[in-house]
This record gives structure tokens, C-alpha cells and sequence, in this order.
């Protein structure tokens, strides 16, 4: 179902993951508990600034199982580029990695 870019370990750190169907279910129900229990809920506008990666795809397909409203951004944008963004959107939340890439 899903397969991360091969170069994933140089670029964002972590091995290349490979999903199947099922497994990609289950880890997108679990990520969409997560997400409810932080708060995400329906019709809210959530930024989401991931890496190209297999978590960037399951993300994005809990907060739509949420019936969110998915804004993605490219990755590289700034602090202030990304504070223009929000505030102009209205996002309620920011998905986001703890370090870049």
C-alpha cells in the first residue's frame, strides 16, 4: 500500500518501511486516536508538515478519517512563513516532525 522513498535513512533517518493494506489500516486507526485524543475533531483545519514519508500518508489519512480539514506544507518552510500560514488558515492544530527531515 505504501513504500517509503529508498533514501529515507540518509534524508529523514529511520529505516525504509513497506505497508500493506492491513498494516496501513491499523496504523492509520491508531494515529486518528491519537489525533482525537489531542484534540482533532471535525470540520477542524490541520496544518501538516511532514517529510515525503510513509507517517506523512498515514497522517494525513487519520485527520480525513476525522473528517478534518488537511492543509499540507511543504516541509522546508520557515518559522515565519509557517506562523503566516496558520494565522491565515485558521488551524486549529500543526502536525509536525521534532526535527527537521
Amino acid at each position: 500500500a505504501l513504500v517509503d522513498p529508498p533514501d529515507r535513512g540518509v534524508r529523514f533517518g529511520g529505516r525504509p518501511r513497506r505497508l500493506d493494506w492491513r498494516t496501513l489500516g491499523a496504523e492509520v486507526a491508531r494515529m486518528a486516536g491519537l489525533l482525537r485524543d489531542e484534540g482533532c475533531k471535525r470540520d477542524d483545519v490541520v496544518v501538516v508538515q511532514l517529510a515525503n514519508t510513509v507517517e506523512q500518508a498515514i497522517v494525513v489519512l487519520a485527520l480525513l478519517r476525522l473528517g478534518c480539514i488537511v492543509s499540507p506544507v511543504a516541509e522546508p518552510l520557515g518559522d515565519a512563513e509557517l506562523r503566516r500560514l496558520l494565522g491565515a488558515s485558521g488551524a486549529s492544530a500543526v502536525v509536525t516532525a521534532s526535527r527537521p527531515g
